[in-house]
């Protein structure tokens, strides 16, 4: 992932959205009306147990939260996140 601490439309400092060993592929970047940004990625290390984890900024990208599991499992094709208001929607697809 990369960020712009101005979100200036120009994105730099690529950085990985968790330091730990994990195949990340995929990652999904929300923006809440209050500034919030939300981060969700797979973990692909275990395909047959796959982990889809969640990350927030509240100052714009600058510090973020520990990585939350909000699902484990079978691997997931596709996925969607969408910050609204106080919710926050996922949406796994598997084929």
């Amino acid at each position: 992932m990369a960020t712009d601490p101005a979100f200036a439309g120009k994105w730099k400092h690529e950085f990985p959205v968790t330091q730990d060993e994990v195949f990340q592929y995929r990652s999904y970047l929300s923006v809440a009306p209050d500034d919030t940004v939300y981060v969700l990625w797979p973990d692909w290390t275990d395909w047959e147990n796959t982990k889809i984890n969640l990350i927030k900024s509240k100052d714009k990208g600058l510090t973020w939260t520990s990585p939350y599991v909000i699902f484990e499992g079978l691997a997931y094709d596709n996925m969607d996140l969408h910050a609204e208001g106080e919710v926050l929607h996922v949406l796994l697809i598997d084929f």
